[in-house]
């Protein structure tokens, strides 16, 4: 998956774990790991903008943890 397909797909599941179940939490959070740990392979003039998808990554997943916590 590219950078900008990585950020279309996390602009979708920011605006959609809040009103998802705890399972469609769950598989998001899967998802967003997995795409976590494909960014920490991004290199180059990309890099800058794959560091800031990690971190607001992050920030969602600490999210949805807590939310997940909370249930």
């Amino acid at each position: 998956m590219t950078l900008d397909e990585m950020n279309t797909r996390f602009r979708v599941i920011e605006d959609e774990w809040k009103i998802g179940s705890p399972s469609e939490q769950a598989e998001y959070l899967a998802e967003l790991t997995a795409m976590r740990t494909e960014l920490d392979g991004v290199t180059g003039a990309q890099a800058s903008g794959a560091l800031w998808l990690k971190r607001t990554i992050d920030r969602v997943i600490r999210n949805i943890t807590a939310e997940q916590a909370r249930v």
